[in-house]
Formats: C-alpha cells, structure tokens, sequence
C-alpha cells in the first residue's frame, strides 16, 4: 500500500521538552501556536494548513476529522501546515478510532535548521493503522520504499495517542505513544544528518487507503496539540 504521510499541528509555548521514556506531568502551558479539535464549523484542515489531495471523504464530522477512503484504491488526503513554527514540544494527535483493512492516518514533521531555510531539510512520519504503526524516514521514499525506522503492531490500549518530539538539542526526532496523553513510550528515534537541526517543523496530518482494502473502516481523529499533559485534548 502507497503511505503518503502527513504532518500535523504544532504548536509552542510548553514549558518543557518530553524527553525519552519521561512521564509528563501537567504543567501549565501558554496558548498553544496551533490547536485543532476538528469542530465541523471550521474548515476542513483549519486555520492551520490548507488541503492536500483534499477529497470529499476527508470530513469534519461531531468534533472529529474523519477519513472514510472508498475500497480497493490508493488514496490520500491531508492537511498541509501553512508555515513552520518553532519545534519546542512534541506535535501530538489523539485517535478516537483506528482504521482497518489498509485504511491508515499519519503524522508527519518536515523540519528546518533556522529561519533562513526555505526547503525543508529533514521529514519524518508515523504512520498508525488497525494492523501496524510504522515510524518512517520519509527522506528515503522516492524512489524506492521509506526507510522503517521502527515499527509495531497496534495495540488499542496502549495507544490512544501519537506523538512526534525534538530531542533537547535538536538533532533527533523520537516517536512515542500513550494510552492517556500522560505516559508515554518510545517506538524509535531518528537521528538527523549533520549539520541539520530540528529547529523549526511544518506539520501535515493525513489519512488514506490501499488497494488492498476490500472494506476499509474510517479512522477518526479527536484533537491535536502540544502540551502533553495539559493540553486541551487531555
């Protein structure tokens, strides 16, 4: 199945960066830079982003942004972030409902070294479906497959929540998941090639399904945003 993967949402201000394996707490956090709980009286991707491959089933439906491919095809739609914002927290989504037979979200981070960076340097993916979450290297897709970087079966109750993160000098982005938003463990972690930093991100968050899917089940996303632990999501 072609998996075009898709960042999502940043947003700033937490007071601190989630490191490997630590347990956030819930501290207070200034307004986020971008928060999104998909209410159907805002555009389908936002204020945030605009369409990519929008199609009519990529929905805002009951506080939810809903994707509901149809069978037996290759697809792929997305929110693409507008603009980079400055990767102080992870960039985390919360999953209301998983989808099955090849029906698949993600999330993706394209980052840049400083603001003189008109290109991004450096894109990274996860990738999250009822039958695996995938951690990709999306730098090494074309032509051939992404790079896997780490991977794992899903496992519904013990993840609930995605979430991309800097590593505390930048050079490493690490991708974790939660059954609550507040514990979270480590599925891998990319090392970026010098000199690139993860400095700045521009989000994409997307869904889509394969060809393969004879009777694919809609994935439901409930809310991204940033501060793990005290966000709005939470």
């Amino acid at each position: 199945m072609t998996r075009w993967l898709v960042a999502i949402g940043l947003l700033g201000g937490c007071d601190r960066i989630l490191q490997l394996d630590e347990v956030p707490q819930p501290p207070p956090c200034s307004m986020p830079m971008v928060h999104d709980d998909f209410e159907a009286s805002t555009p389908v991707c936002g204020t945030w982003a605009t369409p990519y491959d929008s199609s009519p089933w990529m929905l805002r439906q009951n506080g939810k942004l809903v994707f509901t491919p149809p069978p037996a095809l290759d697809t792929y739609a997305g929110c693409y972030g507008s603009f980079p914002f400055p990767f102080d927290s992870p960039v985390f989504v919360h999953v209301a409902k998983m989808g099955m037979d090849e029906v698949f979200a993600s999330l993706e981070v394209m980052t840049y070294s400083d603001a003189t960076v008109t290109n991004a340097e450096t894109d990274t993916s996860l990738s999250f479906a009822g039958e695996a979450i995938d951690f990709y290297d999306q730098d090494t897709c074309t032509p051939q497959p992404c790079d896997d970087i780490a991977g794992s079966q899903y496992i519904p109750a013990l993840m609930q929540w995605f979430q991309l993160a800097p590593s505390a000098d930048r050079t490493s982005i690490i991708a974790q998941y939660s059954p609550d938003g507040l514990h979270w463990t480590t599925l891998g972690q990319r090392d970026l090639p010098p000199p690139f930093k993860a400095t700045l991100v521009r989000v994409v968050i997307g869904g889509g399904g394969g060809a393969g899917g004879m009777n694919p089940v809609p994935v439901e996303l409930e809310s991204l945003d940033l501060c793990p632990g005290g966000g709005a999501g939470i």
